[in-house]
């Protein structure tokens, strides 16, 4: 726990610290407005919803609230959105940086090796922080400390308010998304099974910070339990896993291997369930999914079976093809070769991250498996891949340079290319904002045609109605819906369709004028 504060490499560190920072700073202009998910708006909205004191909107059964409750402070001192959400998740990446200085400590034999890993994961941090504007970063980044604090066996045994610490970071694993209440109640309970088998201490010592800590971790989480519970009158600690259980269904998404596709792109419209709501994708929960099991037939068993097989696959597609986990295989078949007894070594020394990326994976192979869930695991291959440099240094020392250049190399390419290649469709969109703000008033729709992607038509025309300030219904599929469009729009007494689609020709009775905005793409549709 000290080796970040040390004197030592304290240069080293702020090198590392200085270039990820003004790496931000040059590149986060350039990706101001790369909104990758409709799901930032949520955050933003509820964020929203918090500085304005409507807490009743902001509680949330889907969207777990830490993200929002922090990017509440920029925004009630003044600091426009979209730099408030790039400036906290900079921060937040610092914070993931500095974590792994730890769990990567520096070795000055190898000076040069060194600073380059850590080089690569500063370019690996800032490019979730800039491209993917979601509370993933913020659960890696509470992961990391969590795994140094817990691998401190000293810590955790000798320091008697060690439990408040626990308690209170797993329940920041859970604020921060639903799916840390799984993450943190399996390995932390593994890792206690672990301290016993291993006589770390005593069982009554290791039963006593276990029960305390999870009584603290149930206490705070407890109060969001609460007030979701209360909102959805059920009791539940997340609706996440049973909507996303349910949109993999052989109803919702019948081909295994396709693209994922949500209700809002085959419903018709869907109105803002809460008045505050830019759209009904801040309360998925509450849309349409049939309910399905596994146990209910042959068909929906094999349908699961198929799911289990393509998320295993998923995972290994993550790390192990042109990856940095590819070259750690490769590091740890040379060692089977020459030194198999270190291998042995090498997991047993490494147990604790391994049951940490154990439990973060295993419970998404059973629903949907995202390399953005999982980024901890990235991680966890840098330590294990210094302890198999360690032992590759007594064997070669070229080949254990070599190793390390390679996975460094590996873990800073991908994310480099993106940043530096990402095509930005967005910010075409913001810079007609005061257009939109002219035009566009009230309630909003768009067309979705066949050979469009539905999320991404989802997400420029929710962006649209933030900009206007108006209410985004969703999406009408064409040509499936064109007899009913006429209807479905007036039932919503919608003023405004989009379409981002200059193939598909909307029918004069509907509208009284049309509008192409020539920078966004976006032809917009007044109705009569």
């Amino acid at each position: 726990m000290q080796s970040l504060f040390q004197v030592r490499f304290l240069k080293e560190k702020a090198l590392i610290l200085f270039f990820y920072f003004l790496l931000a700073a040059l590149l986060s202009p350039h990706h101001k407005y790369y909104i990758h998910l409709a799901d930032t708006f949520q955050y933003l909205t509820i964020a929203q919803d918090y500085s304005m004191g409507d807490f009743t909107e902001a509680i949330n059964s889907y969207w777990n609230p830490l993200f929002s409750w922090l990017l509440t402070g920029f925004l009630k001192i003044g600091i426009e959105p979209f730099s408030a959400i790039q400036l906290l998740q900079i921060i937040i990446g610092a914070i993931a940086l500095l974590g792994i200085f730890v769990l990567i400590p520096f070795k000055k034999e190898n000076r040069i090796l060194f600073l380059l890993l850590w080089l690569s994961f500063a370019i690996l941090i800032i490019s979730f922080a800039l491209l993917m504007a979601s509370p993933d970063l913020l659960l890696l980044t509470i992961s990391i400390w969590y795994l140094i604090s817990i691998s401190d066996k000293h810590f955790y045994f000798n320091n008697k308010y060690s439990f408040l610490l626990f308690g209170l970071t797993d329940a920041l694993l859970y604020f921060a998304k639903g799916a840390g209440f799984v993450f943190f109640l399996l390995s932390f309970s593994l890792i206690n099974i672990l301290f016993i088998i291993r006589k770390d201490s005593n069982i009554k010592k290791i039963a006593s910070n276990y029960f305390s800590s999870i009584g603290i971790f149930l206490i705070l989480s407890s109060f969001w339990i609460i007030l979701i519970s209360q909102k959805e009158g059920k009791l539940l600690f997340s609706s996440t896993p049973e909507y996303n259980f349910n949109l993999i269904g052989p109803v919702s998404n019948p081909s295994v291997l396709g693209e994922l596709h949500h209700p809002f792109e085959w419903n018709g419209l869907i109105p803002p369930f809460q008045k505050n709501s830019l759209n009904a994708w801040e309360e998925p929960q509450k849309l349409t999914l049939k309910n399905w099991s596994p146990l209910h037939s042959e068909q929906e068993f094999f349908h699961y079976i198929k799911i289990i097989l393509r998320n295993i696959w998923s995972l290994q597609s993550y790390y192990f093809g042109l990856d940095a986990g590819t070259v750690l295989l490769l590091g740890i078949l040379f060692l089977w070769i020459y030194r198999r007894d270190e291998i042995k070594n090498i997991l047993s020394n490494n147990i604790i991250p391994i049951i940490i990326a154990v439990s973060c994976t295993f419970p998404y192979i059973f629903v949907l498996v995202t390399e953005r869930y999982i980024w901890i695991n990235i991680v966890i291959l840098g330590i294990i891949a210094i302890s198999v440099f360690k032992e590759l240094l007594l064997i070669s020392k070229h080949i254990s340079i070599a190793f390390l250049l390679m996975f460094t190399f590996l873990i800073a390419y991908k994310p480099a290319i993106e940043m530096l290649t990402f095509h930005d469709d967005y910010t075409n969109i913001f810079s007609e904002k005061e257009s939109f703000e002219k035009y566009i008033s009230g309630n909003t729709a768009s067309v979705l045609t066949s050979d469009e992607i539905g999320g991404e038509n989802y997400t420029k025309s929710t962006i649209i109605n933030y900009l206007s300030h108006g209410k985004y219904f969703g999406m009408i599929p064409v040509p499936e819906q064109n007899k009913s469009m006429g209807n479905e729009l007036k039932k919503y007494q919608i003023k405004y369709l989009l379409s981002w689609n200059d193939a598909y020709t909307i029918s004069n009775s509907l509208y009284t004028e049309a509008v192409t905005f020539p920078k966004s793409g976006v032809k917009v549709y007044k109705l009569k």
